[in-house]
């Protein structure tokens, strides 16, 4: 096979795989709306606290090359209190929340410990039973939460027939 065939072929895999992308996409849309209804039935307080989600990642970045298997979403939070940035010396920015009943809040400021502990509690509530999603193509997943997270990531992944997310 010569330089030329050899681009040729890969050209038309990536073409095919075109093809695959808005099933992948669709479905994942999907599950990720799944997946936050249960998280808002599971915590009053992040129903109230969720504002969206924002995709990022490569994908986002157009540089995924073969089926978006992967989404790297950001999860926005507006929190139902007043969060005012404050500066230290030493050039850290703190979250000081004024005097506010919620689990992230720890001596007037947002404790990002507390925070992602919050976050899984309210993750692990959606998936302490198995959770089965059916999306509009047909493919049944299962869907689990399977790394809580090192700093503030945390990953779901949905595994089908034909998919896995």
């Amino acid at each position: 096979m010569n330089f030329h065939q050899a681009l040729d072929r890969i050209l038309q895999k990536l073409l095919d795989d075109e093809g695959q992308r808005s099933k992948y996409t669709e479905d994942a849309v999907e599950i990720q709306n799944h997946v936050i209804e249960k998280l808002k039935l599971a915590d009053d307080n992040f129903r109230k606290a969720f504002d969206g989600l924002s995709l990022g990642g490569s994908y986002l970045d157009r540089v995924k090359l073969n089926t978006p298997d992967e989404f790297d979403l950001h999860m926005k939070l507006k929190f139902p209190f007043l969060i005012i940035p404050t500066n230290n010396k030493k050039g850290f920015v703190f979250l000081r929340a004024h005097v506010y009943n919620h689990p992230i809040v720890d001596g007037n400021y947002i404790n990002r410990k507390n925070l992602q502990v919050w976050l899984r509690k309210a993750f692990d509530e959606v998936f302490k039973s198995n959770v089965k999603v059916r999306c509009k193509s047909g493919e049944v997943y299962d869907v689990m939460y399977t790394s809580k997270g090192y700093g503030c990531a945390h990953t779901i992944e949905a595994e089908g027939k034909k998919r896995t997310i």
